[in-house]
This record gives C-alpha cells, sequence and structure tokens, in this order.
C-alpha cells in the first residue's frame, strides 16, 4: 500500500517470536510476502502471476537500509554511504558455502545470508567486528546477564524449573 501512495517502506523487529530478529531476515521474509500478496492480487486480476517478480532484492534490502534511515528521519546522517556521512558498514562473506552461487551479490545477501555470514560491522567509522569477531569490552559479562535475564523472565512465567 505504502508504494502506491510513493511511499518507501521501512522494516523494524520488536519481538522475535516467530523468526530471527535479524534485519536480512526480515527484508527476506517481508520480500516474499510482499511478493505473494502482488501474485494473488495479479492472478485475480489477470489470471496468471505477473511475469516478473514485483519488488527486487534491491527494494527489499534498502527497506532496512536507507529506508530505516528515512523513517528516523536521518537520510542526512545515515543509510547510504557518502562523503560527510556516518560511516556504518556491514561486510558479508561471500565465499562461504550458503552464498554460492553468487550471480547477484545483492540478491545473495537478500535470499542466502545469515548471521553467520556477517564478517565485519562498522558503526560511525569503528569496528565493531572484525574477521567474525565482536569487538565488544566484556561480552562474558554481557552474556551472563542475558543468561540471568532470561531465566528471570522464565521463572517469572513459571516456566522454569
Amino acid at each position: 500500500r505504502l508504494r502506491r501512495f510513493g511511499r518507501a517502506p521501512s522494516l523494524g523487529v520488536d519481538l522475535e517470536s516467530v523468526h530471527s530478529g535479524d534485519m536480512l531476515t526480515q527484508a527476506r521474509v517481508a520480500l516474499g510476502i510482499q511478493r505473494s500478496l502482488d501474485n494473488v492480487a495479479h492472478r485475480e486480476a489477470h489470471g496468471t502471476i505477473p511475469p516478473t517478480s514485483t519488488v527486487s532484492t534491491r527494494g527489499a534490502l534498502a527497506w532496512v537500509t536507507v529506508g530505516g534511515a528515512r523513517m528516523l528521519q536521518q537520510l542526512e546522517r545515515i543509510g547510504t554511504l557518502a562523503p560527510g556521512k556516518q560511516a556504518d558498514l556491514v561486510l558479508v562473506r561471500a565465499s562461504d558455502l550458503n552464498m554460492q552461487p553468487v550471480h547477484d551479490p545483492v540478491s545473495s545477501v537478500v535470499f542466502q545470508a545469515s548471521l553467520a555470514n556477517i564478517d565485519s560491522v562498522m558503526v560511525a567509522g569503528q569496528w565493531k567486528k572484525r574477521a567474525g569477531k565482536l569487538l565488544a569490552g566484556d561480552l562474558r559479562a554481557d552474556l551472563q546477564k542475558l543468561r540471568a535475564s532470561g531465566q528471570k523472565i522464565t521463572r517469572a512465567m513459571g516456566l522454569a524449573s
């Protein structure tokens, strides 16, 4: 519906009870749902599915990059690579088995990549992950806090033994 009004969607996650909250998964699922809706509408109107995909993988990738920046009204600062903007990068290992063969890098990222393929991440010009390793301070302490939080929640719900 947004596209019909000349608007571009953006995606985000606040609840991961159905599938992973990473943005690549969100783009993949949203693209599949939108293409399905478009195929049903076209079949109802014309008796066949559309001759080509109704939304490109580039479009779906934009939903989780430039679309998010636009929605946050931060497009002048983030969302694309340009002089004067914050340097945010995600490097995906295209050499991994699940990425093969790579005919179209954008389609491979949207349809095949997972968090396991993320090699390096730069936020605001600072590396946060390099060569597959998080560069966080004390990751063990953070993981322990997450475990404790999860245990507290499951106990409160009566799910813990």
